[in-house]
């Protein structure tokens, strides 16, 4: 289990790192002919903070599985299914149409192949999770629901490994569309 957390912990400062870097380029980008690049950056950083979020939870709930604490499993699961859902609520903030006129436009649409493949397997697993993920968010983890008892029984019986597997799917996917958005901007 040390071995793992060390590989969360690096992903974790990893993906600092690059959100570090990445909100450097208002900076250092700032000449009026280089703004067109900003929607590339702003993209890979939403992505970027994404990824940092997903790594936290997965984390946490790995660990809390391992130490068979299913109070905690069932908070971070809880926590995995709310960030899942928004990630996949808010996919155009991942790639949006604007992006994809310029690069058609002025470049080849072969260059979004491997960012189009990322975006539809989030709206795969938009399509057959999103509805489960948006009653956690809504009804478990923002304690909406007015009837405590359904809340408390649906809080201890969430699907812990389901869960932590949507959020690593989301994280593998958010992963290649990190290193296409870097080879998209290496490009233009």
């Amino acid at each position: 289990m040390i071995e793992l957390l060390k590989s969360y912990d690096n992903l974790v400062l990893r993906t600092n790192s690059i959100i570090g870097t990445l909100r450097t380029y208002p900076k250092l980008l700032n000449q009026e002919e280089n703004k067109y690049l900003h929607q590339f950056f702003d993209k890979c950083l939403f992505t970027a903070l994404n990824q940092l979020d997903l790594i936290i939870g997965l984390k946490y709930l790995d660990l809390s599985k391992f130490v068979n604490n299913q109070i905690e499993s069932n908070y971070f699961a809880r926590i995995v299914a709310h960030i899942s859902f928004e990630i996949l609520n808010d996919l155009q903030k991942l790639a949006g149409q604007e992006i994809r006129d310029f690069i058609i436009s002025n470049y080849s649409k072969d260059l979004l192949t491997e960012i189009d493949t990322c975006i539809k397997e989030l709206n795969q697993l938009k399509k057959t999770k999103l509805k489960d993920l948006k009653e956690i968010r809504n009804n478990i983890f923002g304690h909406k629901n007015k009837h405590a008892f359904s809340q408390t029984e649906t809080m201890l019986t969430i699907q812990n490994p389901e869960i932590y597997q949507i959020g690593n799917d989301i994280f593998n996917i958010q992963l290649r569309l990190l290193v296409a958005y870097q080879n998209l901007i290496q490009k233009v």
